[in-house]
């Protein structure tokens, strides 16, 4: 999953399109959504710069501006021609130090309920 840093600038994606045509055309429109609603938050189109392996996009600042901190969303990108679906995929918002982010602060959280179980003859 990819981790976005809220409060820097210059935020990257690095996803897998199943896309064939011009990348760098800008045919391809992205849309965030809150994970697990359909309402879109921001949609922005951006140059997309492709590797051997991946390709990456750089989130444009103001889309940066408007996501909450410890969230997750689903991001989709759509051929503008075609309205083909080429890439969907997750990231997580954070305002922490992405080298030191853990998950549950390095504490251990205890489950509460016991798993005893009777036996009856």
């Amino acid at each position: 999953m990819n981790y976005i840093d809220i409060t820097q600038p210059n935020q990257t994606l690095k996803l897998n399109l199943n896309y064939n045509g011009d990348l760098t055309s800008g045919d391809i429109e992205f849309s965030i959504l809150k994970d697990g609603s359909d309402t879109v938050i921001d949609s922005f189109s951006v140059v997309v710069l492709d590797f051997k392996y991946y390709q990456q996009i750089e989130l444009p600042t103001n889309t940066i501006a408007i996501l909450k901190d410890e969230t997750q969303y689903t991001i989709v990108g759509a051929d503008i021609e075609t309205y083909k679906v080429v890439y969907r995929g997750k990231f997580q918002t954070t305002s922490k130090d992405l080298n030191s982010l853990s998950v549950n602060e390095g504490q251990y959280i205890k489950k509460t309920t016991a798993t005893n179980y009777t036996i009856l003859d």
